[in-house]
């Protein structure tokens, strides 16, 4: 895939607006190897970890949403939640032997999805407990939980508080009745709004999905959803433009029954533009890519292209610097620390039958160079900025410091004395400018992906329709 940057035009700097916009870096060296446990753990370097997050998944739904990707299954009953329960702590005890796991100081924790929110309380108790007996979390400053309101409860709530949740995080997606319909979303928007009344009182930040650019979707009724956003008091919300080549066939089916058209790039930029414009009247700014935070008048008044004052610290370890990694529990839970990619078996039912009957756990793992280009790939880009002294400049590749050149000469970056900042302009194109600083055998791996998905039968292309050549000529 070729995307050409046009320097000299004004905030159409591309010709295409890529519509990935979360990925695991590096994607490439897809080619898995043969390691034994014990060697595997023992050749992870950790001591250049300054901080690490932990990602739990708890793959259970009680509805599949339609426009999700993520790996997940119904939820059919107590007695599998709970032998996954027995199984995810029989991980975190099996993994705790080894120092590699351990050793690093613990800055984040994540649980997601699925829908974690359908543990017991009891359940979440255990599982927290299991995490603080094993690692070291004096450190820890954000510990998320997702959920789904149909299945919190106060005493779920508490029960978060108790092991330390600092976050709630949720999908609302849309207020508008026939698009929920769509994304088969099943709690009533009555539900939605007692349930985080809950969590605004429990818990001290709540953040929601809201999705944009759907089919058919005009910019009144995204002033809307904007607006019926910040109605719900919660300090944070996060703002997605849909994503058409991850959402499944059916979703695009019930568009086209209704006669939708796909919403084009250019569409979905414009909606942005809106979104930033809007968004900053009602008293919020960006803290990455995606994510906005409840602001005081006088940064507002500031107008930081992304503010400092918050960061959403697990993708801080995700789309950071080098020092930060991630290691993860659970069926299809992903870990990216040192030179290794390792993903353990998706399956839910034989990953809980591994631990409990034999003991041990399956993982597919990718060995690849350290990357320590992830900060000027993914940091500056994702959040905004990046602090040159915490780059390793003798070890990034000549490719992406042309490629950054290009982007400050472009004015889609600013250079300071200390650090590289994205213009507003730069924050707009944010995901072409993480396609673009990656290395090319991962923009190989990418573009292969979008491309396979373009050639599923049933799958509209609105998502990553490219923007008018007459715009960028």
């Amino acid at each position: 895939m070729k995307i050409d940057l046009q320097a000299e035009n004004g905030l159409m700097k591309f010709d295409a607006h890529l519509p990935i916009y979360n990925w695991i870096y590096p994607v490439a060296g897809q080619e898995t190897i043969r390691m034994d446990k014990d060697r595997l753990y023992g050749s992870i370097e950790y001591e250049h970890i300054t901080s690490r997050a932990i990602y739990v998944h708890i793959p259970f739904c009680e509805t599949i949403c339609s426009f999700c990707p993520f790996i997940r299954g119904l939820y059919n009953g107590d007695e599998i939640v709970e032998a996954y329960t027995r199984a995810l702590i029989t991980e975190m005890d099996l993994k705790a032997r080894y120092p590699s796991v351990t050793g690093a100081p613990i800055g984040a924790i994540f649980f997601g999805g699925g829908t974690p929110s359908l543990l017991e309380p009891e359940q979440i108790i255990r599982i927290g407990t299991t995490l603080r007996k094993h690692f070291d979390l004096r450190q820890l400053k954000e510990f998320s939980f997702e959920m789904e309101v149909k299945s919190v409860t106060r005493e779920k709530l508490l029960a978060m508080k108790e092991i330390g949740v600092t976050h709630a995080r949720f999908g609302l997606q849309t207020f508008k009745p026939t698009y929920r319909d769509d994304f088969t979303l099943t709690a009533t928007l009555d539900q939605t709004h007692r349930a985080t009344e809950m969590m605004n009182e429990i818990l001290p930040f709540v953040s929601f999905d809201i999705l944009y650019g759907i089919d058919g979707q005009t910019i009144e009724e995204f002033a809307e959803d904007i607006e019926s956003a910040v109605a719900m008091k919660t300090t944070n919300i996060d703002f997605y433009p849909i994503n058409n080549l991850v959402s499944q066939i059916r979703l695009h089916k019930s568009f086209d029954k209704r006669g939708l058209r796909p919403t084009s790039a250019l569409q979905k930029f414009h909606m942005n533009m809106y979104l930033n414009a809007a968004i900053r009247e009602l008293g919020f700014l960006p803290h990455n890519g995606h994510g906005y935070v409840r602001a005081s008048k006088e940064e507002i008044a500031r107008r930081p292209v992304v503010t400092d004052s918050y960061k959403f610290q697990y993708h801080e370890h995700v789309y950071g610097y080098y020092e930060q990694d991630l290691i993860g529990f659970g069926n299809s839970a992903i870990s990216q620390t040192s030179h290794f990619g390792i993903r353990n078996l998706e399956g839910r039912e034989d990953y809980i039958k591994d631990l409990l009957q034999k003991g041990t756990w399956r993982e597919k793992v990718v060995e690849h160079p350290p990357f320590h280009e992830k900060g000027l790939a993914f940091r500056l880009p994702y959040h905004g900025s990046v602090e040159k002294r915490l780059i390793q400049w003798d070890r990034i590749p000549r490719e992406t410091t042309e490629t950054l050149d290009r982007f400050v000469a472009a004015k889609l970056v600013e250079e300071t004395e200390t650090s590289y900042r994205l213009t507003q302009v730069g924050w707009y194109w944010y995901v072409n400018l993480m396609f673009l600083l990656s290395p090319a055998a991962d923009r190989a791996v990418l573009g292969e992906f979008i491309e396979s998905r373009l050639n599923d039968p049933g799958r509209r292309d609105g998502n990553v329709r490219t923007l008018p050549l007459a715009l960028t000529a």
